[in-house]
């Protein structure tokens, strides 16, 4: 089990740990800054996927986070902390790909034999939203670092989970739970498997493309509906205990600039935007919780 994978850790949900706090500063420079154009339509099946790292970290980011850790920020700190309890795949490569120290590198190759393999159908494919996506997320970031034969073992990997939910063989599929269900926080957990569609994308080309379409085609047509329909106003119906804001726009970045393909409508952007307020407006006086809501 890796233990606080970056950007979704697994703190208690009212508590504000360094993972939340990561992901929102991450989500507010791509929804209110980040701009991208048209590179897949219709009748253009070819996808042009931009370079690794291509889901949501860029040079700049990188070279902000230099600057981060040059003056050792809060930020930097929480990243740090992140990575060293030494569960954590995408933050052991994230600091490496900042300081370029050989320690966090060979800490993060290490991790992927713990999860690569693994079988997450337990308690309706749980963990498989959580670990999956930490995978992911290292494999982007260390893609030229990683030997082609273990790039195609873990880009199978990554894909035969995404089949467990979405496969065209329905025979294939093992996490049904809320597979299409919008508002559930086992979908937006699920959805992972798209930003691992984009990264493995030269390794799998045929199921990864698959995946990538049906996100744009079919699973995200839904998203855009709950968020302007029962999730209005940005509070999760789930209860706070479920919020899956913070993976639905993670999923939204990677897909977006992976693809150069905006896919973040109006009512989507609006979604995040109004779950940021109400985290937010309903903190504590003392920064340290919020006001729990529902479940």
């Amino acid at each position: 089990k890796i233990q606080q994978p970056l950007l979704c850790n697994g703190t208690s949900p009212n508590k504000l740990g360094a993972g939340k706090i990561i992901f929102w500063l991450f989500a507010f420079a791509f929804f209110f800054g980040l701009t991208t154009q048209p590179a897949w339509a219709d009748d253009e099946p070819e996808l042009r996927l931009a370079a690794h790292p291509r889901l949501w970290v860029t040079q700049a980011r990188l070279d902000r986070l230099g600057d981060y850790a040059r003056r050792n920020t809060l930020l930097w700190q929480a990243l740090v902390r992140e990575a060293n309890p030494g569960f954590s795949i995408a933050a052991n490569a994230l600091v490496y790909k900042v300081t370029e120290n050989p320690f966090y590198l060979d800490r993060a190759l290490s991790l992927f034999g713990g999860q690569v393999g693994q079988d997450y159908r337990e308690d309706r494919c749980y963990f498989y939203r959580l670990n999956g996506y930490d995978v992911t997320i290292g494999y982007d970031l260390l893609h030229d670092l990683i030997s082609p034969d273990y790039r195609a073992r873990i880009a199978s990997w990554l894909m035969d989970l995404a089949d467990q939910v979405w496969s065209p063989d329905p025979g294939r599929r093992r996490c049904t739970w809320a597979a299409y269900d919008a508002g559930s926080n086992y979908f937006h957990g699920f959805t992972s498997v798209i930003m691992a569609a984009a990264a493995v994308y030269e390794e799998e080309p045929i199921r990864a493309a698959y995946y990538l379409n049906l996100f744009r085609t079919g699973l995200n047509p839904l998203i855009r509906w709950y968020a302007d329909e029962p999730a209005r106003g940005g509070v999760i119906p789930e209860g706070t205990s479920y919020d899956f804001a913070g993976m639905l726009a993670r999923t939204q970045m990677g897909f977006n600039r992976a693809t150069g393909q905006d896919v973040s409508t109006g009512e989507i952007r609006t979604f995040v935007r109004d779950s940021a307020l109400w985290r937010i407006h309903s903190t504590v006086p003392t920064k340290n919780a919020y006001y729990p809501l529902g479940a």
